[in-house]
Formats: structure tokens, C-alpha cells, sequence
């Protein structure tokens, strides 16, 4: 599938759900709980692992418009997606050691369980669609989403019910990363332009 053979429909909601996960970096100037953003929250010792995953965002929003307009990336930018996803998933995986008790309540439940339920699902599609032919340039972008999203669900459900605006814009952006998500999976041809696959 070529740029110029794209459906204008998926262009259009491939930049919407962009456009929407851009508000990731926005939140990382406003206040998240406790009017604490997360971008000063990373001089806080036992929350700086907690944080740095968020800024993720920085990435995925141009690699995203890099693989809009050209349908993949290079060489170099996926190592860089690939690396990035596996040290923040490392990163969360390390929080479980700050954790001195049992959750109390299903938020904290959520927030426990629910990353690694998605570091999984993220690691079992990384697995079945990596490859020519099948996510093409988007698979390392889907790497650092789900990342993205299982840490976003690890910060969202211990802060509860404390959100502040900062929050609510997090919660738009992993909306949109697995709307994206999805809308790329049933795609055909996989790419928005182009299915040239990762080496």
C-alpha cells in the first residue's frame, strides 16, 4: 500500500489519534496529583523510575508523523524505538521492587496488575507481527505505546482518585495510542503508506 492509495478515512483518523496523543507531552508541564508535574517529579528519588517512561511521548510523536508521511522509519530511529521501549519496560518492572504492601482497593489492583497484563499483550503482538509484510515502520511506534500505556496505567491508578489536569490529558493520549493501536492491526496492507517491514 502506497501513500497515494491510503483511504482518506484512515489518513484522517491516523492524524486525529496522533494529533490527540500529542496532549502526552503537554501533560508533562501540568500538574498530574498533588500538583506535581511529571517533569518535576523527575528530581524526586522514589519516583524518577516512575516517571521517565512518560517521556516516551517525545518520541512517539514524531516518529508517528515520520511514519505518516513516509510509512516507515529508518534503520537507526526503530533501533533507537526498540531500546527506548525495552528500558522504560524495564523501568516499570523495577517499580514492583518500591512496593511494601498489598494493594488496597481495585485502583491500586489496577495499577498493579494491569501493566504487566499489558506488557504482555504488547510483547505477544511485538512477536506476531514483527516482520515484512506485516506492521511494517509502525511496529517499533506500537513498542513504544504499549510502554507507554502500561506505565500510564501504573501512575493513573496509584494516584487515584487524586487526578489532576495533567491526568485526564494522559488518560486522552492512551486512548488514542491503542485506538491507533487497533486501527493499524486491522488495517490491510498494515501501513498507512507503506508495508516495508522491519529487518
Amino acid at each position: 500500500m502506497t501513500a497515494s492509495t491510503v483511504a482518506p478515512n484512515r489518513r484522517s483518523a491516523h492524524a486525529a489519534l496522533t494529533a490527540a496523543g500529542g496532549l502526552g507531552i503537554v501533560a508533562l508541564l501540568l500538574p498530574f496529583t498533588l500538583d506535581t508535574s511529571p517533569y518535576g517529579a523527575l528530581t524526586e528519588w522514589g519516583l524518577w523510575r516512575l516517571v521517565l517512561p512518560a517521556f516516551l511521548v517525545a518520541f512517539i510523536l514524531p516518529a508517528s508523523l515520520r511514519w505518516m508521511t513516509a510509512g516507515t522509519l529508518s534503520g537507526r530511529a526503530r533501533s533507537i524505538g526498540y531500546a527506548l521501549a525495552a528500558g522504560a519496560a524495564v523501568l516499570i518492572l523495577l517499580s514492583y521492587l518500591q512496593l511494601e504492601a498489598w494493594p488496597d482497593g481495585p485502583a491500586q489492583w489496577v495499577a498493579v496488575v494491569g501493566p504487566v497484563l499489558i506488557l504482555g499483550f504488547g510483547a505477544t503482538l511485538l512477536v506476531r507481527t514483527r516482520g515484512p509484510g506485516r506492521l511494517g515502520g509502525y511496529t517499533p511506534i506500537m513498542a513504544l505505546q504499549v510502554v507507554y500505556i502500561a506505565n500510564a496505567m501504573l501512575a493513573l491508578g496509584a494516584s487515584f482518585p487524586d487526578w489532576q489536569v495533567g491526568a485526564y490529558c494522559i488518560v486522552v493520549t492512551i486512548m488514542a495510542y491503542a485506538l491507533q493501536i487497533d486501527l493499524v492491526r486491522h488495517t490491510p496492507g498494515s501501513s498507512i503508506a507503506d508495508a516495508s517491514g522491519d529487518p
